[in-house]
């Protein structure tokens, strides 16, 4: 990131013109054909899962956008947006539950990338998630799709970490803040730990890059985007979720802000991250 003192107003007011370090109260495909290729070095993002199709359950949005689209709208949505993800990102890593109402659009749409995937992480969250039906799996673990339009190989030309030091496996278990959890949670039901975005940065960004979010939820992405000094995007079509999260990024920067002023950036940064990989375990 950079110095307080660079720091403005973190909501965009989107006029044609996509600016770094704002976050946009905007529909992402609205937001990506104002960006130029290769805009943004790295999207990490989770988008609606369709979790109600055919369902009386409550969706991820909490009934605030539609989220039970047939199979074949889903399929050509998502098409749609990867499409664009991959214009306008040197990678994109996409976070997707396996459900039955994005099953079959799922395993499509994987299959139509087929040759813009470069790998699959599974992300094991270490404890499972109750099953809506009889005669179904808990679900404990979560893709994340790395897309890549240059295609080719397993071999990412991104990737900072070094040959046999890390897998694709991302095991995660959180130690639980109950009352911050209960308070997210309340307001957006499906929240990925701080550790996934913190990992895939590790993995594929150094400081200084541009970090977006289009599918911006509560903001984790963009918050581990402040504490570990990237850049960022965001964009969010929810009102109740971009002020939301707004309101929880702008709470990270006043934090920054004051441990800068006494630390300086280096050592705020080294302070901030320690508090916050205290909450987790890397199994």
């Amino acid at each position: 990131m950079n110095t307080p003192e660079e720091w403005v107003d973190i909501r965009g007011e989107f006029d044609g013109i996509v600016e770094i370090n704002k976050v946009y109260n905007i529909d992402c495909l609205e937001l990506m054909a104002h960006m130029p290729t290769d805009f943004v070095d790295l999207i990490i993002t989770s988008p609606p899962y369709n979790f109600n199709a055919g369902s009386s359950l409550k969706n991820k949005y909490n009934n605030l956008l539609r989220d039970n689209l047939t199979q074949d709208e889903y399929y050509e949505w998502s098409v749609k947006v990867i499409t664009e993800c991959m214009r306008v990102a040197k990678l994109v890593c996409w976070n997707i539950q396996l459900i039955a109402g994005n099953k079959e659009a799922l395993l499509r749409y994987i299959g139509y990338f087929n040759k813009n995937i470069r790998d699959i992480l599974i992300w094991d969250k270490q404890n499972s998630e109750p099953a809506m039906s009889e005669k179904v799996f808990n679900s404990e673990f979560e893709f994340i799709i790395l897309f890549d339009k240059n295609g080719g190989g397993r071999k990412i030309e991104r990737a900072k970490f070094a040959r046999g030091t890390v897998s694709n496996v991302i095991r995660v278990f959180r130690m639980i803040n109950t009352k911050k959890d209960e308070s997210i949670r309340k307001t957006h039901c499906a929240v990925f730990p701080d550790l996934i975005p913190i990992k895939l940065m590790e993995y594929f960004t150094d400081e200084n890059d541009i970090v977006f979010d289009p599918f911006m939820g509560s903001g984790t992405t963009i918050i581990n985007a402040i504490k570990y000094n990237r850049r960022f995007i965001g964009s969010e079509l929810v009102k109740e979720y971009y002020d939301y999260a707004v309101e929880k990024i702008e709470s990270e920067l006043s934090q920054y802000k004051l441990l800068f002023s006494t630390s300086g950036q280096q050592s705020a940064t080294s302070k901030r991250n320690e508090d916050e990989l205290s909450q987790y375990k890397l199994l």
